[in-house]
């Protein structure tokens, strides 16, 4: 068996010593693109770590600059202005990421993957929200190739957020025709049902949605377990559209989410349980980042329940393991406040600016504790902060959208 196979399988079944041996293979390889491009493909898909991808796509554009080359600084750069810390770095990133993908999709004519060039430039744009470049971009993608379902999402996300509900539900027909009903384009559907007040609709599909999650979850165990999945599970792998642990454990906390908008707090936190079960089974690199996430999402149910001690418990355990989670830190915020322990509030949401200065939430929540504490003019400049910020961020829920290479 040749070093590219095992590396491969080592990568495919989730090995947490894939990328040192993607890192060797580079050293002995002598820089040979096939490993560099591997090492990048790990750090955005798996590891979610672009300032590692970064190290790698620099070594590969020095060794080629093809359009999988520049499709990759394109994405990397991308997510690395998802977590600047600053405006100028956010735009240098913003710059950077639309110059490689443009330059991928330019030299990529013949490349079957051009559609993903596209879709990628698209919610490029769509993050900026210049939209008619968005819209423009993703229906280039399904141009290319009718058969990928993101730019289709994208396009309804889009059409929803302009509250333009006739051409959303047109559009997530016509997915729904192509690719069946998946957990995106379910909870996509149910958004828009929510918001248009056809909640009973919403709830069906998202009990829908739940049952499909839980029915991959018993094909993953299987095949961890190499024994046969049953074949329910295995029409639910094909129909669902999530293909690995952490997608699923991810799509149980947006999943989470959307039952928390029905009211309906124990599926809510039936999806934060069964989120709890694939912690063991993340890469080890991503363990603490997940729990983060999914208590998160258990303590918004839990304040919706008047629990609110038991939401500052389970936010504790997760900022004691991943000290710096904006979205742990808001939470935890927000839970304070609700327990009126004023300093610890503004202590967390202080925290949760200093890790994310982009987070309006965090800033508008501040200028709530300042003003019930009379400080009037701190309490107007982090609102004005938040307004600001409100007016340039994404026009659509971001977690919804993957960015994999």
């Amino acid at each position: 068996m040749s070093s590219r196979t095992v590396l491969l399988q080592s990568i495919q079944s989730e090995n947490p010593r894939a990328l040192d041996l993607v890192q060797e293979a580079i050293i002995t390889g002598q820089g040979d693109c096939f490993f560099l491009q591997l090492a990048t493909r790990l750090c955005l898909n798996t590891l979610e770590n672009p300032k590692k991808a970064i190290e790698f796509v620099e070594q590969w554009l020095k060794h080629e600059t093809s359009p999988r080359a520049f499709h990759a600084a394109g994405i990397t750069h991308a997510l690395l202005g998802r977590v600047a810390e600053s405006e100028e770095a956010r735009v240098r990133h913003h710059t950077a990421a639309l110059a490689h993908l443009n330059s991928a999709i330019k030299d990529s004519t013949q490349d079957p993957t051009v559609h993903r060039m596209m879709y990628h430039l698209a919610l490029q744009f769509a993050y900026a929200r210049d939209i008619e470049s968005a819209l423009k971009w993703a229906a280039s993608s399904i141009q290319h190739n009718k058969l990928y379902q993101m730019p289709w999402a994208l396009l309804a996300t889009i059409h929803s957020s302009q509250r333009d509900w006739k051409e959303c539900n047109r559009i997530l027909d016509m997915a729904q025709a192509q690719f069946g009903p998946t957990v995106l384009l379910i909870v996509l559907r149910a958004r828009v049902l929510i918001v248009t007040g056809k909640v009973s609709s919403a709830s069906s599909l998202c009990a829908t949605a739940l049952q499909d999650l839980m029915a991959l979850d018993k094909y993953l165990q299987c095949v961890r377990e190499s024994s046969t999945p049953p074949a329910s599970s295995q029409r639910a792998f094909c129909c669902v559209g999530v293909g690995t642990t952490r997608e699923l454990l991810r799509w149980y906390c947006i999943l989470g989410e959307t039952f928390l908008f029905l009211k309906e707090h124990d599926n809510a936190l039936a999806c934060c349980t069964a989120g709890d079960m694939q912690l063991h089974f993340v890469h080890r690199e991503l363990e603490a980042h997940c729990e983060a996430e999914v208590n998160c999402v258990r303590a918004k149910v839990l304040l919706a329940l008047s629990r609110a001690d038991e939401a500052k418990m389970h936010l504790a355990r997760s900022l004691q393991q991943r000290v710096h989670h904006p979205g742990a830190l808001l939470m935890m915020g927000h839970t304070c406040f609700h327990l009126r322990e004023i300093v610890a509030a503004r202590h967390y949401l202080e925290m949760a600016i200093r890790v994310n200065p982009t987070d309006s939430g965090a800033w508008k929540a501040l200028a709530g504790i300042h003003r019930d504490q009379n400080r009037l003019d701190i309490a107007s400049d982090c609102l004005i902060a938040a307004v600001k910020l409100e007016f340039t961020a994404p026009v659509f829920p971001t977690e919804y959208f993957e960015h994999n290479l």
